[in-house]
């Protein structure tokens, strides 16, 4: 019975149309259930009204145009790998090679800059001097030894470890913050060429 009432139904299903269809069932004298797309006639008993939803109408191909429309341009295939990778690989290395070619720009400029550097603050301005007494030729009157002509009024004289006199003068010498600046940048200067040195190799092995 149940193999019955479902071909009957799927029957009905199949010669519905495209749109909304309405159903009956009901039982008849027999007992059996019964499916049409009409009610029956001079039946007394109780009959059920099933809607039924229509299918979706099937999705329009992309090649075929619409009435009316524009005909519709097939989409092109995708290119082959093969003929993707060489341009592909191209792009990669003049990428690189621009990036290779930006960084040893910049290292040859930071020891221009660092050269630079140095050769200006060897300069040792009045801030970078000071003022030491030195030695510079014995006291006036030691007997056997040559006394120069003149003396600077701002020398004087000084004892020797030994009991002997010195004649000591005022030299004008730079500060150890200038000894310290300098090989600042001398440090600067060799770190500055070292990188250029390591942009250098590497620009070689990328272009190879």
């Amino acid at each position: 019975m149940r193999v019955a009432v479902v071909l009957a139904l799927a029957g009905c299903l199949l010669s519905a149309s495209a749109t909304a269809t309405t159903l009956y069932t009901w039982i008849d004298a027999q007992g059996r259930t019964q499916y049409s797309d009409r009610p029956p006639k001079d039946f007394k008993g109780e009959v059920r009204r099933i809607e039924t939803e229509a299918p979706p109408p099937p999705p329009e191909s992309a090649t075929e145009p619409r009435p009316g429309g524009p005909p519709v341009v097939p989409a092109a295939a995708p290119a082959a790998k093969a003929e993707v990778a060489p341009r592909g690989i191209a792009e990669q290395r003049r990428a690189t090679r621009e990036k290779l070619e930006k960084e040893l720009t910049a290292a040859r400029g930071k020891v221009e800059e660092a050269r630079r550097a140095l050769a200006e603050g060897q300069d040792a301005t009045v801030d970078d001097r000071q003022l030491l007494h030195r030695p510079m030729a014995p006291a006036p009157g030691q007997p056997g030894v040559h006394v120069p002509t003149a003396l600077r009024s701002n020398c004087r004289v000084t004892e020797t470890p030994s009991g002997g006199k010195t004649t000591a003068c005022p030299v004008s010498v730079p500060t150890e913050a200038y000894y310290a600046r300098v090989h600042e940048l001398e440090e600067a200067l060799a770190h500055a060429e070292a990188e250029l040195e390591a942009a250098q190799l590497a620009y070689r092995r990328g272009v190879d």
